[in-house]
């Protein structure tokens, strides 16, 4: 990993120091101006390494996504197989095989609708594929997710089963008291209802898939500008499909419960059930 310039620096100035001290010369770097030659020559290198570290890390990083992603079958492998998937609703997109390798014969980029994909696997050799496209993301549609699936299963290995999966976003629902500076009554439903939903939106584009950490949930609320405490007395998730607290509680009766939730669709909204809504269960009290 890149050291910082201050690192970098440092590193340089000790060496300095070490090496005059070694012919007999004293060097004390504390009492350097801020103009003096020696100082600003270290401050130089010391960019120009620090620079050279971040390349080396940036091309290493880029190798080693390039080198996942060339090893068939691997997760790295087939997640970007599948964000390479084209769809045309008039136009067939064929695989071709060339030197070994399905692909289509003409590369369209604007046919691309997979946005986000997340994949695990099961001891009986079943590969779970969740996919969503669009921004904010939604589910792919019925002849959409028939097409993907039909490519996945010509670009897959031999023996594997493939269950894929898109459908609309999961649900959490909250209700509690949200304790608040007095300054901000004006703004603060809307500054708790934009951070919560922001907050969900980039959850879904950076962990598509992942867990809801309830810990992760409230320690966002509090960093919410204007607030000063939170206390939730039920924090419950669901699928789309299901009831309102069809899914699993987090928190019920103001006890924790559960402490995560791996998401049914890989994404998720805040409650969007009338009379359930942010707007509706979240209780604001100015101190």
């Amino acid at each position: 990993m890149a050291r910082t310039v201050a690192q970098c620096n440092t590193l340089l100035v000790n060496s300095l120091v070490a090496n005059f001290a070694a012919v007999g010369v004293t060097i004390d770097p504390t009492k350097w101006s801020t103009r003096n030659l020696m100082r600003l020559i270290c401050y130089t290198i010391a960019i120009g390494q620090a620079t050279l570290e971040q390349l080396w890390d940036v091309a290493l990083a880029s190798m080693t996504s390039v080198q996942q992603k060339a090893i068939a079958g691997s997760f790295a492998w087939l997640q970007d197989r599948i964000f390479r998937f084209q769809y045309s609703p008039t136009t067939p997109q064929l695989l071709v095989v060339t030197n070994g390798t399905a692909d289509y014969a003409t590369i369209n980029e604007n046919l691309r609708i997979i946005d986000a994909c997340a994949i695990s696997s099961t001891i009986a050799n079943t590969v779970n594929i969740k996919v969503a496209t669009g921004s904010p993301l939604g589910a792919l549609s019925a002849p959409q997710l028939s097409s993907l699936t039909s490519y996945v299963y010509n670009i897959g290995i031999a023996g594997i089963t493939y269950n894929l999966t898109s459908t609309a976003s999961d649900k959490l629902y909250l209700e509690g008291t949200i304790y608040y500076d007095g300054s901000y009554s004006a703004i603060i439903s809307d500054n708790v209802k934009n951070g919560i939903e922001s907050y969900l939106a980039n959850l879904s584009a950076t962990r598509f898939g992942g867990d809801i950490l309830m810990s992760d949930i409230e320690v966002f609320v509090k960093s919410i500008e204007g607030v000063n405490d939170v206390i939730f007395e039920r924090v419950s998730c669901r699928e789309n499909a299901q009831s309102i607290f069809g899914g699993i509680d987090l928190v019920f009766f103001g006890d924790w419960i559960n402490r995560k939730y791996v998401t049914n669709s890989g994404y998720m909204v805040a409650e969007t059930l009338t009379g359930y809504t942010i707007d509706d269960k979240i209780t604001f009290v100015a101190e």
